[in-house]
């Protein structure tokens, strides 16, 4: 769904992790990431759409322990959304500076056949991409 360029951590097989402290000894899984195009998206699977910008505390602290350590620009939460495309941002950090956000994903709540559910999240698999690829513009091309 993403550029190919993407990590994509492995957290059960231990690859491609970041490391925590410059000795390497603990590393954490973002969910995925990009060290030129200066980003990582971290998936939740919860209801997030109807918070504006509230994120809880431990996933706020994730995602900037994320965003520091890979010095990313950008940082944000990507979950399923039912009702509307959420494309917000939280806030940028103080320090560096990265700039946290929240995307949805639109799920179809229904669907007339498989074929339809397909399409439509295909669909709205273009409105998360394009959302993201405005935020990376000028950086690559998403589509």
């Amino acid at each position: 769904m993403l550029l190919k360029e993407f990590i994509h951590p492995r957290n059960k097989d231990k690859t491609d992790g970041i490391s925590v402290f410059s000795n390497r000894e603990r590393k954490i899984f973002p969910d995925f990431y990009h060290k030129e195009l200066k980003i990582v998206l971290d998936a939740k699977y919860k209801k997030l759409e109807l918070t504006e910008k509230g994120i809880n505390r431990e996933d706020l602290f994730q995602l900037i322990s994320y965003a520091y350590i890979l010095q990313a620009e950008q940082a944000g939460i990507v979950f399923p959304s039912e009702d509307k495309v959420v494309d917000n941002e939280i806030g940028k950090l103080a320090g560096y500076g990265a700039q946290l956000k929240k995307w949805s994903i639109q799920i179809p709540r229904q669907a007339e056949s498989y074929q339809d559910f397909v399409k439509r999240i295909e669909s709205f698999e273009r409105v998360f991409i394009e959302n993201i690829g405005k935020d990376l513009k000028g950086k690559t091309n998403t589509g």
